[in-house]
Parts: structure tokens; C-alpha cells; sequence
């Protein structure tokens, strides 16, 4: 993401405005306008303070879940795990193995694989995965995540021999899987 900032003095109506915009490579603008605090007989010192407090709120609240530190914390993964099922999306679908009539297999390999079988146990795919630490668009605070080529970014969570993978976007799945 590309950032600039300015700031740009201009007269309307005889007061003084001041404009501060953010703005990304896709032209999506966030903006603020500090409207003629001069004259309100406030001192500069105090402009300068809200000024900052605003930046520093501005730039470290508006992250979008990026990769905050890669990890090797996802040997849990490592092993087979049969699906038991998903709940969510747009409709709010809730699906198990007893209303498909059928399960399927994932597993997570020691060299950073993730492969699915389908219900007869034939490989289905094999692709490259991350398992790192990010900012969960729902909680907004820290996860364990894993992305894979054919996967939606996801956090997970493992308890006891259950596997918890939630898509990390709107109206998106969440999947149990037990360690097979």
C-alpha cells in the first residue's frame, strides 16, 4: 500500500481549514478536517499535541490484518485431520459428514504442505502453506493464521484433538476437523 500525507491551508468562507488525507493505490481516501482552531485561541503546542495523538491513532489503528510475524508454532497442524463440519457463508449453511453423507480428509506435512483428499481418500490437491501470526479481522487482536494456494487466509485454533479454522473475511466458513 502506497501512503502520502499532506496537509493544505485554504480559505472558505474566511475560516481557516486545514485537510489531512491518507491515501492507498486504489484512490480510497480517509480525511480529516481540523476547522479553525487558530481561532479559538488555541496555542500551536496544543495543535501540534492532537495533531500527533490523531497521526499515531491514524496509521497503527488502520491496519488490515497483515502478516505480523511468520512462526513456526503451527507444528500442531503437522498430520491428518478428518473434517466434521462447516457452518456459515452468506446463507449460514451448517454441514457435517451425516447431512453430505460423506467426509474428507486434510493434512498439513512436515514440509509446509496442505493437501485434501476427497470422500474416497484420493488426493485432490497438494499446495504450499504459511502458518503465521495476524490480526483477525473479527477480534482484531493476534491469531494464529495459515494460507494456504487454496485456501481463504484462516485463523485456527487447536483444542484438544479438534482443529478450528475460521476464514478470515466476511460471510465466510468456519470448519471443525478431528485428528484422523
Amino acid at each position: 500500500m502506497e501512503l502520502f500525507l499532506f496537509i493544505r491551508s485554504t480559505e472558505r468562507k474566511k475560516r481557516n481549514v486545514w485537510e489531512l488525507k491518507r491515501k492507498s493505490n486504489d484512490d480510497a481516501t480517509i480525511g480529516i478536517k481540523i476547522e479553525s482552531l487558530l481561532e479559538r485561541n488555541i496555542e500551536m503546542k496544543t495543535i501540534i499535541r492532537l495533531l500527533s495523538v490523531f497521526l499515531i491513532l491514524f496509521f497503527t489503528g488502520c491496519q488490515k490484518g497483515e502478516v505480523v510475524e511468520k512462526t513456526t508454532k503451527g507444528t500442531g497442524l503437522i498430520g491428518q485431520w478428518e473434517w466434521a463440519s462447516t457452518t456459515g457463508g452468506f446463507i449460514a449453511i451448517r454441514q457435517t459428514p451425516k447431512t453430505l453423507g460423506y467426509t474428507y480428509l486434510v493434512a498439513f506435512t512436515k514440509d509446509s504442505i496442505y493437501q485434501v483428499y476427497d470422500k474416497n481418500y484420493q488426493l485432490v490437491s497438494s499446495n504450499p502453506f504459511t502458518v503465521f501470526t495476524g490480526i483477525s479481522i473479527f477480534t482484531t487482536k493476534l491469531h494464529p493464521m495459515i494460507k494456504a494456494d487454496n485456501l481463504l487466509r484462516s485463523s485456527y485454533e487447536i483444542r484438544n484433538d479438534s482443529l478450528f479454522m475460521s476464514q478470515e473475511v466476511c460471510d465466510g466458513y468456519d470448519q471443525v476437523f478431528i485428528r484422523y
